[in-house]
């Protein structure tokens, strides 16, 4: 049996990007045949990994795992995959090289993976030597096999029916630019009363957790649930009426996928990685992060126009089922992998 070590920065129970992404993919390649490890470049030693010897190695941000992997490949020959996630490659996207490590990285690993067509040229241009072996698989979506009650969900974050929830999902660190929409919520919460901003995420970074925490308390709209497992999450998202995203920069949103899923209108950042999800008024709304004027205008014309929100909505859903699918995303894996074994005689 094919053995794949799995290596995220994050894995459960710590709900990110990557954790879920890694989960994700480890149940698929199981149904495929594969015996599947992950492995926690943050929490664990690679002493494990050594032992169960995988055929192909497959890191999930470059930058993170770094450590880690060079711990590992002094010790272990096998295949090398790495998948570029977001922040380990858009915070050197204006820059001519990435640094030094991370290129000597992708330059020895025999497979990268990018979620779409931005990464892949910005990569090409910065490193044409490994444009070869770079390969785009978008991230796949699940979709919910139960719809929950509505009215108990409701109950359950105490937001009342009239509503109109905004919902924010992501880690509390700098690079979701949470702050920004707290700020921009200030005055639209003075225009529209019945409205409410909820942030559900970890607390990556300490200091930048205080911060917005500080600035939710005061606001009326605004509430914070903590971390919650997935489940929970697309609950939620069933009786969101907006997904927002604020971020300085993406790979791919898991969390705007999952959205879509549900049916909800993107709210974005007018950035590259929310770009390859959000289609400027057809499945959401994209904004400036230069200008908060333009999120506020948005907020308020998604929340005085039902009809927009619900035509977004069901353009996010087929977008997904067309381009998004879970059995999709483990199918390119399964070729790519199969390919790397067969070409290096595995």
């Amino acid at each position: 049996m094919i053995r794949i070590a799995l290596v995220s920065p994050f894995t459960l129970p710590h709900y990110s990007g990557n954790s879920i992404l890694v989960e994700r993919l480890r149940k698929g390649l199981i149904i495929k045949g594969y015996n599947v490890a992950i492995f926690n470049s943050s929490n664990h030693n690679t002493d494990k990994a050594i032992k169960f010897s995988p055929h192909i190695i497959h890191s999930f941000n470059a930058e993170r795992t770094n450590k880690w992997m060079r711990q590992f490949k002094a010790k272990h020959k096998g295949l090398w995959v790495i998948s570029l996630t977001g922040t380990d490659y858009l915070t050197w996207n204006n820059k001519t090289k990435p640094p030094q490590y991370i290129q000597s990285d992708m330059e020895e690993a025999n497979s990268i993976i990018v979620f779409h067509e931005n990464a892949l040229s910005i990569l090409s241009q910065s490193l044409p030597k490994i444009k070869h072996k770079i390969n785009i698989i978008a991230q796949g979506i699940l979709s919910t096999e139960k719809k929950p009650d509505i009215n108990s969900v409701y109950k359950k974050i105490g937001i009342s029916l009239d509503n109109r929830i905004f919902l924010m999902v992501a880690g509390l660190r700098p690079v979701k630019n949470i702050q920004f929409a707290i700020n921009a919520f200030r005055e639209i919460e003075n225009k529209i009363k019945n409205i409410s901003l909820i942030l559900i995420g970890p607390i990556i970074d300490t200091n930048e957790a205080k911060q917005i925490l500080k600035l939710g308390k005061k606001l009326r709209c605004f509430k914070y649930l903590g971390e919650l497992p997935p489940h929970e999450v697309r609950e939620i998202m069933t009786v969101s009426d907006v997904f927002l995203n604020t971020s300085l920069h993406e790979g791919m949103s898991g969390a705007i996928l999952e959205s879509m899923a549900e049916g909800l209108p993107i709210l974005a950042s007018l950035i590259p990685g929310n770009m390859s999800l959000i289609k400027d008024n057809t499945n959401g709304l994209l904004f400036p992060l230069n200008d908060p004027s333009r999120l506020i205008d948005a907020v308020i014309e998604l929340t005085n126009k039902p009809y927009l929100r619900e035509k977004m909505g069901q353009a996010g859903k087929v977008m997904i089922e067309k381009h998004h699918s879970y059995i999709k995303e483990i199918n390119n894996y399964n070729r790519l992998y199969l390919e790397l074994l067969n070409k290096n005689n595995f």
